[in-house]
Order: C-alpha cells, then sequence, then structure tokens
C-alpha cells in the first residue's frame, strides 16, 4: 500500500514480548503514491542490474537532478544512496574520501521529497547493519517486493494521465 516508516533507528524499535518487532514515533511515516512505488520499483531492478546507465537514467526518470547531470555521477550517488556503500563499490577507499571525491564530481540540485525519505530510511537500515559489521545490498532484498510490484501495476498511459487533469 506504499506505507514505510522513514526513521526506523534503534530508539524506535521495541523488541515486544512475543517476539515481535514494534516501531514508534511516527512523525516520518509516509505513503508513496502509486506512481512513486512504480518508479522506486523500477530504480530497484535497475541497482540489482548493476548497469550504471540504466541505474542513472531510472535516477532521472525519478526527478533527480544535479548541476552537471553526470551520468556516472548520478549512478555513484543513487548506488550510494539506495543500495549499499561496501568497500568494492567504494573503489576501495574509505566512506568519507569515496564521499568526497563524489561530492568533487558533481552535486545534487534535486532530490523529491518521498525519493529522499526512502533513502533516508536505507541510511538508516544500513547504519543498524553496520553496526553488526554487514555489509548490505539494499537491492538485494527489495528487487523481488519491486519485481512483484511491477508485475501487478499497470502504468497509465500518459494520455490517460492528460486526460485526467484536463
Amino acid at each position: 500500500n506504499g506505507a514505510f516508516n522513514g526513521d526506523p533507528h534503534p530508539g524506535n524499535i521495541m523488541l515486544m514480548p512475543d517476539g515481535r518487532l514494534g516501531l514508534i514515533d511516527y512523525g516520518q511515516f509516509k505513503y508513496l503514491t502509486a506512481e512513486e512505488r512504480y518508479e522506486i520499483s523500477r530504480l530497484y531492478v535497475a541497482l540489482s542490474s548493476g548497469d550504471p546507465e540504466e541505474i542513472a537514467q531510472q535516477a532521472k526518470n525519478m526527478g533527480v537532478k544535479t548541476q552537471k547531470m553526470d551520468t556516472e555521477y548520478i549512478s555513484k550517488f543513487t548506488v550510494f544512496g539506495y543500495d549499499r556503500l561496501d568497500l568494492e563499490f567504494r573503489e576501495g577507499k574509505s566512506t568519507m574520501q569515496f564521499i568526497q571525491d563524489l561530492n568533487e564530481r558533481d552535486q545534487v540540485q534535486k532530490l523529491p521529497g518521498n525519493y529522499y525519505l526512502v533513502m533516508r530510511t536505507v541510511f538508516l537500515l544500513r547504519g543498524l547493519a553496520a553496526l553488526m559489521q554487514v555489509d548490505v545490498s539494499v537491492a538485494k532484498y527489495w528487487t523481488p517486493y519491486a519485481q512483484q510490484f511491477l508485475a501487478t501495476y499497470n502504468k497509465p498511459a500518459q494520455s490517460q494521465i492528460k486526460a485526467t487533469t484536463n
């Protein structure tokens, strides 16, 4: 249904007496529209492909804008923000050096709000994994759900969208 908690840090997660996880603090609770779910699902399929051109194109489709619109930068920024930050991806660099080098190449000018909150959620979940000394690819786990959504979602044609807005 597009619902997600954009603030899943350890202080907002409780282990219930029966073993279930409880989420508290719904200040960052959001719903993604069907169109946003479609676009983020396409992004996770692109991320799982590992194709930098496909990743960058989907980020652009979602409304990501940078100063130079550098495809390699957009691809790396998108992998960094939505998927993984392991040593191989960072090309052997420290996280700080990788981010510094990335920011010297180009700068993000626009990242639509709900997509930013998805990215924030990924950062928080990866942070929890890092505390356990585990490198994680979010795309590895989220892509099957994205593919399932895409298999059932009927994106309206542009002509249908225009007709309903006129």
